[in-house]
């Protein structure tokens, strides 16, 4: 059964792939581009499952020096524990339109920094954190594959696994390859 829900969610994937229907990243040599980096934008997902085991993630980068900004929902801030090198960029649901998208306002404080590597944490397409990825500025991009939006990621991690666990130790095992 389709739903209005359903139909707006389409509309805006449609959006966003038309928006940045040229958006290309640039090639790059990925030599050493995990150890270079300092500034990290992690995207952290909605739902409670993979929230929970993706803080596995944002624990093990928070040992390394990096300095973290972890991208999510306002009430889940509380459920992080608090580190030095993590900051927190919290939405809500003002942040949203009615058609699952950032707002512009949102949008504009998001791009006021330069991230040198954005990891996209969602398993699953999520048109609002899609649209964040792709309006990011950052040179390295890490991401699972998951269909409509993966040429916003220049790292893709091809994600067989029914297990969210498996999934985020997969995606560390890959960044320790760099």
């Amino acid at each position: 059964m389709i739903t209005v829900e359903n139909i707006k969610k389409k509309m805006s994937y449609f959006y966003i792939l038309k928006k940045f229907k040229d958006y290309n990243l640039e090639p790059t040599s990925f030599k050493d581009f995990f150890k270079n980096a300092n500034d990290l934008l992690i995207i952290l997902p909605d739902t409670e499952v993979e929230f929970k085991n993706s803080l596995d993630i944002v624990y093990a980068l928070a040992e390394i020096k990096m300095n973290i900004k972890l991208f999510i929902r306002d009430y889940r801030v509380s459920l992080v524990a608090r580190k030095n090198t993590v900051s927190y960029l919290d939405y809500n649901i003002r942040d949203f339109t009615k058609f699952y998208l950032p707002t512009k306002l949102f949008l504009d404080n998001i791009l006021e920094k330069k991230y040198d590597l954005l990891i996209d944490c969602n398993l699953n397409e999520d048109v609002f954190s899609s649209t964040v990825v792709a309006s990011v500025n950052s040179k390295f991009k890490i991401g699972f594959k998951k269909g409509k939006t993966d040429r916003f990621f220049n790292v893709l991690i091809i994600n067989n696994e029914n297990n969210p666990a498996f999934s985020y130790r997969n995606l560390l095992n890959s960044l320790k390859m760099f």
